[in-house]
């Protein structure tokens, strides 16, 4: 019943009007194709159609303008006064001024879309623009300090005729006008223009634009100077993100914006990516070259800039945006000779931090002493635990699991090749990349691959008609041995008195566990050849076409883009039996301890699709002091993803990994499927007076079908004010080159949330235990799914933002500040606790719970240039903290421990509660002369070694109501970084630091406390040092071992298993070298760089006796998760 009504919404209204824009846009596409094959010039394929009798020259001349683009220049001596008819069909403007001349003394020339007329006794060469127009000109360009630019963009003012200076500072610029201007720009540098006036040789210097205002940034749906821009926007630079070589984006961002948090939680091979959040609000909305697009990914050396929305500037995107807005722009081509670049790096790692296991040694001792000491009863006697000890004895040799299973380097390469150039006409950018990550697993098995290939061309098709073709395809292949929970898990019961120091015979595999033989082995499931693989396939398409149309009216001009988007994932898993042996040492015979796992292979078959599609009016106009720019945006986005699984076990044979290949009685297969759009008009208007007052002013109406009918739209405007007070007149001292106070407030919504709970209908139930049994027949259930609530809405988000930007001393030093506020409300929860359970139906959802966050960011930065040396030093700090404002919570408490526990509202979202501790008990008697009921039960249960709570609210029990505040959640609500950077003649040194405070991480699970028993896992290295021993009691900072794992009454949550997460990290540092020019001249070659670099190469935290984990992954799990990399790189870059 859903999918029904849902096709009829998505279909009947919105995909009908999609495929007619893309039908409109095709034919434009076609026409677009057809226009730039065309080699012929504007004047030889134009045609055109005249039929006109007894009439002048001079008025089939004004036809002819009125019908093209042609314009006519002739003297008074010309006579256009004679009468003639005139009748063509589709000719060209040669034939027909030949046959209106005819038997007259006018002759004409034909430039461009210009023609000169003249007498045949006049001299054409009158005409000015008709002279020789391939002036050349050349020079260089320099800053005030005498240092050469490279990539400075010189272009003809008012044309597309430009170049980029080379490595030397080196321009060459051809067909230049006869009174044209020249505009030498670059980033962090003013913008210059000088009229040319014949010179064959302009050199030019420019001046550090100490503000930055002439550089570009990206913003919704389009760009803008950094001068005007008025709300919370900070940006990096693509070769910021390349500075060193980097598997994915999202790590190399951490540190480098205020603002955004970055986690990184794994360092698996292709799974190495980041969480990201802006101001701590949750996922951003990620936007790629203006579409909604996935970029952990992305080829870091496609990026040209990376922008982050924080406030009221993300309210242009609506009911996405709630969680601020991430937009990417990929590089385009510029114009000027082919530049060729190539870059290459070699790298190794290895884990940050990765806990050590005990020895076997040190395992049979504290199996022993949770078994009550040596006896008839033990597991090892003493003889055994001493042979353990010495450790020479064959038998007795301690394995180290963790090195049989793990390498110490892994290797890793990158590869990349751009290609970028273009002309007046044509613009071009090519890409193409190839990363090679190797996992640290040592049979070398789990290596991911990625290839990338993309290609950006802009294209000027007339003088008013502009196109941009842009195509990308990646693919990602993940080879991986088996799901790493398995290959953890099986490390983690890996019995180190298994002695496998002089196993005789290769060809078997040694059991690892002996009490779980047929369970655990980790060098055989992180092994392809001997338990199976994953092979995970995923194929990532992007194509667009943007049209833009110059209107008539000046500043005027219509643009349209069509975006798809499309993902195919084949993954294959195949696991094969292995069996297992045990090797009597004394005797020397092998036997078999069993057989692990099962012949089985699954494929899934996984696709989607996204169609985006934008047709924009936008108008920009300068009056006077008056600057006004605007945007009137239509978009529609479609969305569908469909997805097949099917698996068989019980194969005939492993060599055999195919599903016919399994038995019947075992297959399974499901599928699914998924739709979605939204359609959305897009608005805003930017206004400048003077430069010194700016204002900016948007919307979005967004409607979506996750929604009823009536719930469906929104409206998410925003404003926001600028005022550059150092443009004020009494600011004009030169102590401040810039002084901007700007201000902010938008709503901004979040529509995923739900999936069309304003339905009902109902689901199939499966599963073995969901089926009923009639006669000798099953059948699957069909249950309801609820209540619907035709009233629920997306959530709404009120932000407002303050900030004040400040540069002093001709931009030496510098400032970026920001203080905010939010509310989110219409949060989605259900009235359970305040709703009888005697209701007899599962509640809805609905938006009643409501949040808000407040914070602050500050930037600081200071550069400098001395002769060859230059620096630069930006640090950067943010802050953030939510509050629940309501959340949906019973009304009345028991009493105030009871309300201190367990209210919700009006408390810190970020709150993490458990119990106080006071030591252990380290005798019998202490525990007979305990007042206070550890276990609820007398303390019958309590043993030495066992840990002592704190009774907090002094009832004489421990009970839930003694927990307490320990300390935060577990992501930061402080973000900081620390960028510096130095460049001396031919080297270049960088250095970023990178750290986070307020929150914290989770050891209380047994892995990390230290369960243990013989038929399960084996304590870590630290846990011998720090678990409560009789010996020494005093030391303890762990409980004692028990042989039935780790108690429940020792597992609580509490203060010993809570620790402060802050860390400061040396995130990279990177040394680099350039070959001289001198060096290279005769090669052809302009540059060649050879850098050294390193990433995660130091971190400073205190997480006390748990030292051997990474700060950044703050789950309870943090020994089951593939552990962050430290990375060692060396490369070349190249450029021709």
């Amino acid at each position: 019943m859903k999918k029904k009504r849902l096709e009829k919404i998505l279909i009947g209204n919105f995909f009908l009007k999609l495929l007619t824009i893309m039908k409109l846009s095709l034919f434009i596409v076609c026409l677009t194709a057809f226009s730039v094959v065309a080699s012929e010039s504007y004047s030889q394929s134009t045609k055109l159609s005249l039929e006109m009798r007894n009439v002048s020259i001079n008025s089939v001349l004004k036809e002819i303008e009125d019908k093209s683009e042609f314009r006519f220049f002739y003297s008074e001596d010309v006579d256009t006064k004679k009468t003639v008819s005139v009748y063509f069909k589709n000719s060209n403007i040669a034939d027909i001024l030949d046959e209106i001349f005819e038997g007259t003394s006018i002759v004409f020339k034909i430039v461009g879309r210009q023609i000169a007329l003249y007498n045949n006794t006049e001299d054409k060469m009158s005409f000015p623009w008709m002279q020789q127009q391939s002036v050349s000109i050349s020079g260089r360009v320099t800053d005030s300090d005498g240092q050469l630019l490279p990539g400075v963009t010189v272009i003809e003012k008012g044309t597309t005729n430009g170049t980029v200076t080379n490595i030397d500072g080196e321009y060459n610029l051809d067909k230049i006008s006869s009174g044209a201007v020249l505009q030498f720009s670059f980033v962090g540098m003013k913008t210059q223009e000088i009229p040319f006036s014949g010179q064959s040789v302009i050199n030019v210097v420019l001046e550090n634009d100490a503000i930055g205002i002439e550089e570009v940034v990206a913003v919704g749906y389009g760009t803008m100077k950094r001068g005007a821009v008025t709300g919370a926007v900070s940006a990096i630079e693509g070769k910021e993100l390349t500075i060193a070589p980097s598997t994915n984006t999202t790590a190399m961002m951490a540190g480098r914006l205020p603002g955004l948090i970055v986690q990184q939680k794994s360092g698996q091979p292709g799974n190495d990516i980041a969480s990201y959040s802006i101001r701590g609000f949750g996922s951003a909305l990620i936007i790629v070259d203006g579409v909604e697009r996935n970029f952990t990914q992305l080829d870091p050396n496609e990026i040209e800039s990376v922008t982050v929305l924080k406030d009221a500037s993300a309210s242009i995107y609506g009911s996405r945006a709630g969680n601020g807005v991430v937009l990417v722009t990929t590089k385009r081509g510029k114009s000027g000779a082919p530049n060729i670049s190539f870059n290459s790096s070699f790298s190794v790692s290895q884990p940050t931090a990765f806990p050590d296991y005990v020895n076997a040694y040190q395992f049979a001792s504290m199996l022993t002493q949770a078994e009550g000491g040596v006896g008839s009863g033990s597991t090892f006697s003493q003889e055994d635990i001493d042979k353990y000890k010495e450790g020479t004895e064959p038998g007795y040799v301690s394995t180290n699991w963790k090195k049989e299973v793990m390498r110490e380097w892994a290797p890793q390469q990158l590869h990349n090749l751009n290609i970028n150039g273009g002309n007046e006409v044509t613009k071009y950018y090519f890409n193409l990349g190839y990363l090679n990550q190797g996992s640290m697993w040592r049979s070398g098995d789990g290596i991911y691959q990625r290839f990338n290939i993309s290609s950006n061309v802009d294209v000027n098709i007339s003088k008013r008609l502009s196109a941009q073709f842009d195509i990308s395809w990646r693919r990602e292949d993940r080879d991986d041995p088996h799901d790493l929970s398995t290959i953890f898990n099986d490390l983690y019961f890996a019995n180190p008195t298994v002695d496998i120091s002089n196993w005789p015979s290769p060809e078997l595999i040694p059991v690892a566990a002996p009490t779980r033989a047929t369970e655990d082995q980790p060098v055989a499931t992180s092994t392809q050849s001997m338990s199976g693989y994953i092979k995970d396939q995923r194929d990532y398409f992007n194509g667009s076409i943007f049209l833009k149309y110059e209107l008539p009216v000046s500043g005027l001009s219509i643009d349209s883009k069509v975006d798809l988007w499309s993902y195919n994932r084949y993954r294959n898993e195949f696991q094969k039996t292995f069996e297992v042996w045990e090797y009597d040492y004394e005797n020397q015979v092998h036997s078999s301890a069993g057989t692990i796992g099962e012949n089985y292979v699954g494929k899934t078959s996984y696709r989607s699709q996204k169609v985006t599609a934008q047709l924009a009016l936008r108008y920009e106009k300068n009056f006077n002091s008056h600057s006004i720019k605007g945007l009137l945006l239509n978009e529609m986005i479609y969305d569908k993803s469909d997805n097949f699984w099917a698996s068989r076990s019980n194969l005939i044979s492993s060599s055999l990994p195919y599903l016919y290949a399994g038995s019947t009685d075992t297959q399974l297969n499901s599928d699914a499927v998924y739709e979605d759009g939204r359609h959305s008009l897009v608005g805003r208007v930017n206004y400048s007076f003077g430069n010194k007052y700016l204002a900016e002013v948007s919307f979005r109406y967004d409607g979506s079908p996750r929604f009823a009918e009536n719930k469906r739209w929104g409206f998410f405007p925003g404003v926001s004010l600028g005022w550059r007070i150092s443009e004020e007149s009494f600011m004009q001292d030169g102590f401040f080159n810039n002084l901007k106070l700007r201000a902010s407030a938008g709503r901004t919504g979040r529509d995923a949330i739900s999936d069309y709970d304003y339905l009902t209908g109902y689901e199939l139930v499966t599963g073995i235990n969901n089926v009923y049994l009639f006669g000798d027949e099953t059948y699957t259930r069909l249950q309801s799914i609820g209540l619907a609530n035709e009233n629920i809405t997306w959530e709404k988000i009120d932000l407002y933002n303050l900030g004040l930007d400040a540069s002093i001393l001709d931009g030496k030093f510098g400032s970026e500040l920001d203080a905010f506020y939010r509310k989110r409300s219409g949060i989605l929860a259900t009235r359970e606790s305040t709703v009888a359970n005697t209701f007899g139906a599962t509640l809805p959802a609905e938006n009643i719970n409501s949040l808000d966050n407040r914070g602050f960011e500050i930037t600081l930065y200071h550069k400098r240039r001395v002769g060859d040396f230059s620096y630069n030093i930006t640090a950067n700090y943010s802050w953030s903290r939510a509050k629940w404002l309501h959340y949906e919570e019973r009304e009345t408490f028991e009493d105030a421990d009871d309300e201190r526990i367990h209210k919700v509202s009006g408390k810190w979202t970020n709150r993490t509660l458990g119990y106080l501790t006071d030591g252990f008990f380290n005798s019998q008697e202490e525990i007979d002369n305990e007042t206070v009921d550890q276990d609820q039960g007398g303390n019958v249960s309590i043993e030495p070694g066992d840990i002592r709570y704190v009774d907090y609210n002094g009832d004489g029990i421990i009970t839930e109501r003694d927990k307490v505040v320990l300390g935060k959640g577990t992501t930061p609500e402080s973000m900081f970084g620390i960028n510096m950077s130095a460049s001396y003649k031919g080297f270049d040194f960088s250095m970023l630091w990178q750290g986070a405070s307020g929150f914290v991480s989770r050891f209380n699970n047994d892995n990390n406390i230290g369960g243990l028993r013989a038929s399960a896992g084996v304590p870590l290295a630290y846990q011998w040092e720090y678990q409560w021993n009789p010996d020494h009691p005093e030391d303890a900072q762990l409980p004692a071992p028990n042989v039935a794992g780790v108690k429940a009454h020792n597992m609580y949550l509490n203060d010993m298993y809570i620790k402060d997460a802050t860390y400061m990290r040396l995130k990279n540092v990177t040394f680099g070298y350039n070959l001289p020019k001198s060096f290279l001249n005769s090669t052809g070659i302009e540059k060649v760089r050879f850098f050294i670099s390193g990433l995660n190469l130091l971190t400073f935290y205190d997480f006390g006796i748990f030292k051997d984990y990474d700060p950044e992954i703050t789950s309870s799990n943090a020994q089951e998760t593939y552990p962050i990399q430290r990375v060692f790189s060396a490369g070349v870059n190249v450029t021709l």
